[in-house]
C-alpha cells in the first residue's frame, strides 16, 4: 500500500468517511462494499486487506480508490473492522527512529 492510500485510511479511520470520496470509489461501496465485509471477515487480517487491495487493483482501481472503498466499506457496512484498518494502517505509518528526548 503506498503512501497516498495510507494517508487516505488514516484520515478516514481517525475520522468520519470523506465528504469528497471519488465518486468511483462511493460507487463500488453502493453496490459491492458488503464483498469488503466478506472477505475480511473470511480473513480478518493483514493479509486480507492486501488480498483485498490486489483484487481491486486487478479490475483497475488506482492506489487511492482502492484506500477509500476499503475505508468507506468498513466505515459504513462492518465497523468491527476498523480496529483491524487502523492496526494496518498504523503499521505502514513511518517508524521514527532514535530515542525521545
Amino acid at each position: 500500500m503506498g503512501l497516498v492510500t495510507a494517508g487516505v485510511l488514516a484520515v478516514g479511520v481517525a475520522c468520519a468517511p470523506p465528504a469528497n470520496a471519488d465518486p468511483i470509489a462511493e460507487d463500488f461501496v453502493a453496490t459491492n462494499g458488503w464483498r469488503i465485509c466478506v472477505d475480511l471477515d473470511a480473513l480478518p487480517n493483514f493479509n486480507g486487506i492486501k488480498a483485498i487491495q490486489v483484487a481491486l487493483a486487478q479490475r483497475g482501481y488506482n492506489q487511492e480508490q482502492r484506500g477509500e472503498i476499503i475505508l468507506l466499506s468498513v466505515t459504513d457496512q462492518c465497523q468491527r473492522h476498523i480496529p483491524l484498518l487502523k492496526a494496518y494502517v498504523d503499521s505502514k505509518a513511518p517508524q521514527r527512529q532514535g530515542r525521545a528526548a
